[in-house]
């Protein structure tokens, strides 16, 4: 099992309660308590708050990258789009449809950074 150890303004985060209530809560339950070389005090994490802290660490990473999907998403748009902007065909509702015929070629004015690949860096921002 992991070792996690959280300041009393973590834990209470984790809690959804203050430093102080977080101190008393560590006091009562009990956890493994040090001060560590930073002068702050640290809790050590029993099973049950250790499978809760990771459960919040994988939702905050989840979110983040679903955003970054959204980000993608529109961009894309902002691509298809582009040619509407470009040629001046009008665009259909907003669907990114101009009515072109199947198959033509529409130019357009897009810089080679707005297609540039998703990186594994740029998700985990």
């Amino acid at each position: 099992m992991p070792q996690i150890w959280l300041t009393y303004e973590e834990l209470g985060a984790l809690l959804d309660c203050g430093a102080s209530a977080a101190r008393e809560f560590a006091a009562e339950r009990p956890l493994d308590r040090r001060r560590c070389h930073d002068g702050r005090t640290r809790a050590k994490l029993d099973l049950l708050l250790t499978e809760r802290w990771l459960d919040e660490a994988v939702r905050h990473w989840a979110g983040r990258q679903i955003a970054a999907c959204v980000d993608d998403l529109q961009a894309v748009r902002r691509l298809m789009v582009a040619p509407t902007a470009a040629t001046g065909v009008p665009d259909r509702g907003g669907t990114g449809d101009t009515g072109a015929p199947a198959g033509a070629v529409v130019a357009t004015d897009v810089a080679a950074a707005d297609v540039a690949p998703v990186t594994a860096e740029r998700r985990s921002a």
